[in-house]
């Protein structure tokens, strides 16, 4: 059985006008696992060309991995290698 996956991201904790919460490469990994592959990698690609303030740097290599995986689902596994 396929795991279940949240519809949204759900509401931001903190500041939102940092580009993740609601949008960002979060979200785009959500979409990529519910087989919305394209989707989910552009949205992860736009979350993580938006500039990062605060302690977003810290999470780039993890969004680059969350990119990766999107890639691996929509069926382009070199293009995920390509990213790491």
């Amino acid at each position: 059985m396929a795991p279940e996956y949240p519809r949204t991201c759900g509401p931001c904790p903190g500041d939102s006008t940092q580009g993740t919460c609601g949008g960002g490469p979060e979200r785009g990994w959500v979409l990529g696992m519910q087989g919305e592959a394209a989707r989910g990698s552009a949205q992860i690609r736009q979350g993580l060309a938006a500039p990062q303030g605060g302690g977003l740097k810290l999470l780039h290599p993890s969004f680059l991995a969350v990119l990766a995986e999107a890639y691996g689902q929509a069926g382009q596994p070199e293009a995920g290698l390509q990213v790491l």
